[in-house]
């Protein structure tokens, strides 16, 4: 059995010092997330895989944008047979109290895809035995994705990498995660709602601070890799291929569904409870209050629609991009006190607003302009609390 390489931050100590500091709700999450780097470690040293989902998100944002990750999401070029014969191969080098593995079965109708899921056991810090979840989503086809190699050590807030990550690229993984978003094509049921904050909010961070190039690459990545997605239930003889625009339809369908239909976008009752549960339990004390969750899940809105009309050809690449990033770049502005002057600011309405801020909006495209006046109308506390 190899010796645990993230063994120092996998201890009891350790793990209730860090939900002290950061003020995670539970010790064992914790210990997930420490462990998911540790199982990657051993898992990337014989299976070509990319890191994707919310274990990649923390390689493209500030550390104080930094969340949880329970599970690990990975892109693995080969196939489910050659995997599951590695695995079986890694077990002992994984300190694994046992390996259990399902492929990928669609509930309600949903689309098979060639997933397999492994649920790896282990001797917890903090007593008994845990386990992480870990899926491979078995594509050779899609090694073509933008990817890039992050080496330690690297900070991932309350503990360093200690490997070297292949992740894939702010834009390839925006692309990638907000698919997961489409209700009724290849998303999340219903049923599944409350895992819709994650997304949301990895979406809107990573949004909000990436470069212009990998803005660009996320509205060029993501008609063909939706595409491709789209036709796994083809492939797998499970039910018709959709579409870009149809998953990016989706996209949109999802989040109206958790936002109130009288323009005043208040996030409705299930989605604002949930929100609670998923501060606590992902991102401890940082400072992300629920106003910000609903402008991240606007922005994360208007890129969908951004990319349904992309896809239709009624807006160019740069036009695109303008839209988003100009509607990043302001709410991140509208986030940050050092901004705001006289110690109020509102976009619209009665309260004094920044001439600054004003100026910016202006010279923004429309769609972008509606949504940051929405945001303001919907939640005026997110522009109204004092330096």
């Amino acid at each position: 059995m190899t010796a645990r390489a993230y063994e120092e931050y996998l201890t009891k100590g350790r793990i209730e010092a860090a939900c002290t500091r950061f003020g995670f709700d539970d010790a064992q999450r914790v210990e997930r997330h420490i462990m998911d780097f540790e199982a990657h470690r051993v898992i990337s040293k014989d299976i070509k895989v990319y890191l994707r989902g919310g274990m990649a998100t923390p390689f493209h944002t500030p550390r104080s944008a930094i969340r949880l990750s329970e599970d690990i999401d990975m892109y693995a070029f080969d196939t489910i047979d050659s995997v599951r014969m590695r695995m079986r191969r890694l077990e002992a080098d994984l300190a694994a109290h046992g390996i259990t593995a399902e492929e990928y079965r669609p509930r309600g109708g949903g689309q098979a895809i060639p997933l397999i899921t492994y649920k790896m056991r282990y001797a917890s810090a903090m007593g008994g035995l845990d386990a992480v979840k870990i899926d491979f989503l078995c594509d050779p086809r899609l090694d073509r994705l933008p990817h890039r190699k992050f080496q330690h050590p690297f900070s991932l807030g309350h503990f360093p990498l200690l490997h070297s990550v292949v992740a894939l690229d702010a834009g390839a993984l925006v692309a990638d995660k907000i698919t997961a978003l489409s209700a009724g094509t290849i998303g999340y049921p219903a049923s599944q709602k409350k895992k819709m904050n994650k997304q949301v909010y990895d979406i809107g961070q990573l949004l909000k601070h990436m470069p212009d190039d990998q803005v660009t690459q996320a509205v060029c990545q993501y008609s063909g890799l939706a595409s491709h997605k789209g036709k796994y239930s083809l492939e797998h003889g499970s039910g018709p291929a959709h579409e870009a625009g149809d998953i990016a339809g989706g996209v949109c369908k999802s989040l109206l569904s958790v936002l109130r239909p009288d323009n005043r976008f208040v996030l409705e009752s299930e989605f604002r409870g949930n929100f609670g549960a998923f501060k606590g339990a992902y991102l401890g004390k940082r400072h992300y209050s629920r106003s910000a969750h609903q402008t991240d899940t606007l922005l994360t809105l208007l890129f969908a629609a951004v990319l349904l009309e992309h896809g239709r050809d009624n807006m160019s690449t740069a036009s695109a991009v303008g839209v988003i990033r100009g509607a990043a770049d302001i709410l991140k502005l509208m986030g940050n006190p050092s901004t705001r002057k006289d110690g109020k600011t509102r976009i619209g309405g009665s309260a004094p607003s920044d001439s600054y801020l004003e100026d910016r909006i202006r010279n923004l495209p429309p769609e972008s302009q509606y949504l940051l006046r929405q945001a303001s109308s919907a939640s005026p506390g997110l522009l109204e609390r004092r330096r």
